[in-house]
């Protein structure tokens, strides 16, 4: 790459360490807002086993193990924890101050190299399929994006699962160029590795093959398409091998996967489900330290026999399908409901919330680079490139771009729609609207033709609509439902400052909870357990 050339990414990789380094500031004033809790807790307890020379886990893997992994190699090359004995518990209350001060740092400052990654890559995507505006523009938006810089303060997967989707589109496009099978091995090892962050990545690889399939047959071409397809499933069988093998070693037999695929699916559609998004209706402690257990618990309790990893999977996916069957309406509801989640402006909370992000990071509730901002955007620039497909020079790969979305896409609706899980669909949608942004100059003159300015400025106005409709009563969530989510995240803050002596930060959140759930007439009970706790200490 020629030196001018270099100046573009250079200059959005600037920017966006600037601005993470300015929210990276106001994360760390805000502590128990970004505490490790749930999930997170449970991620850094199982990096910091790595970072001691462990595994994460004892038995099967039955979530998805890369970002772990990844972050405990990150904690033990910056030797957190090294002369910490050996964690036997899974709270980070544990460990000393400065270790846990010190894994923070070092899982923060790994997201923050993810997201600059992911930065280059939506700008080199948005070059090679758009032309060089779209990618500076697509990259701009990225740099800035508010629910990233969000979640790169807390030690997620989020920040690992945005890698896989443009990474996986820019070697498609570039195997498409060549029109040689060897290059369709990297989209395989792209969408594998995905697939250990994210489950529902899985299914992209069948889809990308058949595909393949499609589109040889339909050119007289079935022969190279069957190569091509092949290559892309090795390249995903060599990046699970190495999860394949332990597992089977581990459970002495084979095991093709995580273990979670039947559960996940239940968890979201099962009979009592009426939003889409995860409800737990058997007893779970909902950590993924104890997620085999509490399920295999929950398993045998109702079959009455010892079960393996694979059964549960397929209890629970039998159980979902036989509730979707037995009420098909429901279950279409459901969905209807989740492709309102799909394109609102609400980032549905799941053990974190942006709402609370915003309050205590002011630059977050700044950057007006949001999802409420960027489908509108996406959606015009998709209206304009399908207009215009004919008129500007092919690029290969675009078709490969419209497929990642709309994969994507489709796997949240069968499973769950919350903004982390949510995210890496901001990738496509950024390159669209990046192209927009671009050629906004192009429209303005006359032989842009008033019909497409017309359309461009419906699907603007769909778009914004769209976004805001779907997120009070009339859209996926009611007012009853927000409130839940909210009281959700309040509760768990609470929890932190509580364990960390500061009683007066815990009753003004639980105070908090309990204001809101009485404005919509349900409170939790955990609210009042909690201030009643207080009360008596006090």
């Amino acid at each position: 790459m020629r030196p001018d050339r270099l100046l573009t990414p250079l200059a959005l990789l600037v920017l966006a360490a600037v601005v993470r380094v300015l929210a990276w500031s106001g994360v760390e004033a805000a502590p128990d807002t970004f505490a490790p809790v749930i999930d997170s807790e449970a991620y850094l307890v199982q990096a910091l086993r790595v970072a001691q020379g462990g595994d994460i886990a004892e038995g099967v893997y039955f979530q998805a193990p890369l970002y772990p992994w990844v972050l405990g190699l990150t904690l033990r090359l910056g030797g957190v924890a090294a002369d910490h004995p050996p964690l036997l518990g899974e709270r980070t209350g544990e460990l000393p101050p400065e270790v846990l001060a010190d894994a923070l740092r070092w899982g923060r400052g790994l997201n923050l190299v993810l997201g600059l990654l992911v930065v280059w890559l939506v700008w080199r995507l948005g070059c090679r399929l758009y032309g060089a505006g779209a990618g500076l523009a697509a990259g701009a938006l990225a740099a800035v994006y508010g629910p990233w810089l969000f979640y790169e303060g807390h030690l997620l997967k989020v920040s690992l699962s945005l890698v896989f989707l443009p990474w996986a589109v820019l070697a498609a496009a570039r195997a498409l160029r060549l029109g040689t099978t060897r290059p369709w091995i990297w989209v395989g090892l792209a969408l594998g590795l995905g697939g250990l962050v994210r489950g529902n990545m899985h299914l992209l690889a069948p889809l990308a093959a058949a595909a393949l399939l499609v589109t040889g047959w339909r050119r007289g071409a079935t022969g190279p398409a069957l190569r091509q397809a092949a290559v892309l499933g090795l390249g995903v069988a060599l990046a699970l091998a190495p999860v394949v093998v332990r597992n089977s070693l581990v459970e002495d037999r084979l095991v093709l996967s995580t273990a979670a695929g039947g559960t996940a699916f239940w968890l979201c559609n099962h009979a009592g489900n009426s939003t889409g998004l995860v409800e737990h209706t058997v007893l779970n402690r909902q950590v993924p330290l104890h997620e085999l257990e509490d399920w295999t618990a929950a398993t045998e309790a109702r079959l009455g026999r010892p079960v393996t990893p694979a059964e549960i999977s397929r209890y629970w996916m039998d159980q979902a399908l036989s509730d979707i069957a037995a009420d098909p309406g429901r279950w279409v509801f459901v969905l209807l409901r989740k492709t309102g989640l799909l394109v609102s402006r609400y980032e549905a909370p799941d053990n974190t919330s942006f709402a609370l992000g915003e309050e205590v990071v002011p630059l977050l509730a700044a950057t007006p680079s949001r999802y409420g901002l960027l489908v509108p955007l996406a959606l015009a620039g998709m209206v304009l490139a399908w207009r215009w497909r004919k008129r500007e020079p092919a690029a290969a790969g675009r078709g490969a771009l419209a497929l990642a979305l709309a994969g994507y896409a489709a796997t949240l609706l069968l499973f769950n729609l919350s903004s982390r899980f949510r995210i890496p669909v901001t990738v496509p949608l950024l390159i669209y609207a990046g192209y927009l942004v671009a050629r906004l100059r192009a429209l303005a003159v006359p032989e842009a033709g008033r019909g497409l300015r017309v359309g461009l400025a419906v699907a603007l106005v769909a778009g914004l609509a769209l976004t805001r409709a779907s997120e009070g009563p009339l859209g996926p969530l009611d007012a009853t439902e927000l409130t839940a989510h909210r009281v959700t995240r309040l509760l768990n803050r609470a929890q932190v400052a509580l364990e960390r002596g500061d009683v007066d930060a815990a009753r003004a959140d639980l105070e908090d909870a309990l204001a809101r759930g009485q404005q919509v007439g349900k409170v939790a009970p955990d609210v009042l357990v909690k201030l009643g706790a207080l009360d008596r200490a006090q």
